[in-house]
């Protein structure tokens, strides 16, 4: 296999190779033009003094220089893909630039861990890519048990043919004739009775394939055929175990990097004050589709926290249950509400209930009220109506609407 092979390189990571960022013909001048790298190597040396004539550990410093630059851009794409798909926030500036910081100082404090994240990165970044060539592999070829299914149709047509080649061999084909013959009513000898269906096929297409040197030649191409298909087998299982190892080392990868985002000093406090703020914003548009969408983003926020791979909370700093409490009461309110407005506007004459449950319908289709649902749905939206009823006159009108509202109530518990 070549050096590329994706299956050569499942068990192993991506590892940083300074050697293709840095010439091997280190050029110091062009270093020290490079933007941000002489304040870096003064940071870097601290107290201690730097000989500008050795180039030998200024370039160990640009190593670390470089790697610190390349993973500012990979880090930063990876929090901001990972926070904006899982919480729904956009990094800014000043997120972003709190990971600079925390790169800056673990180029200098601790440049082995900067190699390993690196590293990390790498891994994330080509992984993916080599599952693809190896989901590709796979595919290709298809399935083990296709595969499977094929070689024990070979196998057999090739015992088939094989014992039959043998007993015809012994018989001779002056004998086959009367042999089948009599293995009909059973006069036959033991074994031709146990061959009777081989040496019936074989005499019937024993002119069509040349007699058994034409036997011969099927049962080599039917050999290389079985060796083909196993070895296409064998590279399928392999192709498979090298697939489920690299996901499983990019899950793992994943995992490590991301729990890194807790690491980067300032970025909880930050993200969880900018999840207090999302909510806020939504909650302040005032309507059902808002209070709507702020409950969606409240239980992202839960369900961020409670997986393997939060690392922080974002409603951390907020009361969960008051919250969901008073969102609850406003959801609930104004759904009361829209449901009395579409019964006060519903007049009665022909179709009536039908008309009156089509007015219903934007609010009764809702699967959730705010946190309620099931049971305490259906019994929400059972209240709701009551008390809706209720509010009505004692007119002939609204004496009918009581009737037709009873009618929607009996259907829900349906």
């Amino acid at each position: 296999m070549s050096d590329r092979d994706p299956i050569k390189h499942a068990d192993s990571r991506v590892e940083f190779d300074t050697s293709e960022m840095i010439p091997p013909d280190f050029d110091l001048d062009s270093a020290l033009n490079k933007k941000g790298f002489a304040e870096f190597l003064a940071a870097a040396s601290g107290s201690e003094a730097i000989d500008m004539e050795d180039a030998e550990q200024i370039r160990e410093h640009f190593e670390v220089f470089t790697m610190k630059e390349s993973s500012k851009i990979e880090l930063n794409a990876v929090f901001k893909n990972h926070i904006k798909s899982e919480l729904g926030i956009s990094l800014g500036q000043e997120e972003l630039s709190l990971i600079d910081k925390h790169l800056e100082r673990q180029a200098i404090e601790d440049p082995k861990g900067l190699e390993d994240l690196k590293g990390q990165l790498n891994a994330f970044r080509e992984n993916p890519k080599v599952i693809a060539q190896l989901e590709q592999t796979i595919a290709q070829f298809g399935t083990p048990d296709e595969i499977e299914g094929i070689l024990q149709g070979l196998r057999k047509d090739r015992a088939d043919l094989d014992g039959a080649r043998d007993v015809s061999s012994r018989l001779g084909r002056m004998k086959l004739g009367a042999q089948v013959a009599l293995s009909y009513v059973g006069m036959a000898p033991k074994e031709s009775r146990e061959t009777k269906e081989t040496l019936a096929c074989l005499d019937e297409n024993y002119e069509k394939v040349g007699g058994n040197k034409g036997v011969n030649k099927i049962l080599d191409r039917t050999d290389r055929l079985i060796i083909t298909y196993e070895k296409q087998l064998a590279l399928i299982k392999q192709a498979q175990e090298a697939k489920a190892t690299l996901e499983e080392n990019f899950n793992k990868t994943r995992s490590e990097l991301l729990a890194g985002i807790t690491e980067v000093a300032g970025m909880k406090d930050q993200l969880q004050k900018r999840a207090e703020e999302s909510l806020e914003k939504i909650m302040k548009g005032g309507s059902i589709k808002d209070l709507e969408k702020a409950q969606k983003q409240f239980e992202r926020f839960g369900d961020f926290a409670d997986s393997d791979e939060a690392g922080f909370d974002p409603l951390e700093n907020i009361d969960v249950e008051e919250f969901q409490e008073k969102l609850d009461e406003s959801l609930q309110n104004m759904v009361f509400e829209e449901i009395s407005k579409a019964i006060e506007k519903t007049n009665m004459g022909t179709n009536a209930l039908s008309r009156l449950e089509t007015a219903l319908l934007p609010m009764m289709k809702k699967e959730k009220v705010g946190s309620l649902e099931g049971d305490d749905r259906r019994e929400f939206f059972e209240a709701a109506l009551q008390g809706a009823s209720d509010r009505l006159g004692d007119s002939a009108t609204d004496k009918a609407k009581r009737l037709m509202i009873a009618r929607i109530i009996s259907k829900l518990n349906q």
